[in-house]
């Protein structure tokens, strides 16, 4: 006589006793649909290389969304739209640089709360606190480690990455 249940919420068992005492046992595994939370990364920087080594380095992640922009005007679009849950800026472009776009991104309401951290060569302790003062989140040095960029963009994420004191590693130190 058949027989089943389901189990932990996850399997259906189905039992059939034969005859001659052999019991034969079916199972269907249903797994619920799990829906990926990618974390949506916005990388912008004016040069091409730096910017295609960057996208390809944060996608060895497979849980990071990453969308680029190759100047500040475009970003604060993107940024609106899109709303990335981090955005890695370089300092220094023409027309909009870094700081300006992390300005603009402050005074709107949409973009206000997304975590900004410089990707820069100009990592000098006082330039650090500079930036750390404008409102960056932190300060990623160029050239960067591409094997671990994902990893570094990652610490910069979440509720309590803002309260995180992470040490900030200048030249020499």
């Amino acid at each position: 006589m058949p027989a089943s249940g389901e189990v932990g919420g996850l399997s259906t068992i189905a039992v059939d006793q034969q005859a001659g005492g052999f019991i034969q046992i079916h199972s269907q595994v249903v797994c619920p649909k799990q829906e990926t939370l990618d974390m949506r990364i916005l990388y912008v920087d004016d040069d091409a290389d730096i910017r295609e080594i960057a996208e390809m380095s944060l996608q060895l992640d497979p849980e990071l969304d990453v969308k680029c922009s190759d100047n500040g005007k475009d970003a604060l679009e993107i940024a609106r739209e899109w709303k990335p849950d981090l955005i890695l800026l370089d300092v220094m472009m023409p027309n909009m640089d870094g700081p300006t776009v992390l300005s603009h991104l402050r005074e709107e309401t949409e973009t206000t709360h997304i975590p900004v951290v410089f990707m820069t060569a100009r990592t000098q302790r006082h330039e650090v606190e500079q930036f750390i003062a404008l409102g960056a989140r932190g300060v990623i040095a160029k050239p960067f480690n591409p094997m671990s960029l994902a990893s570094e963009a990652r610490g910069y994420l979440g509720d309590d990455a803002a309260s995180v004191d992470r040490p900030t590693r200048f030249p020499g130190s």
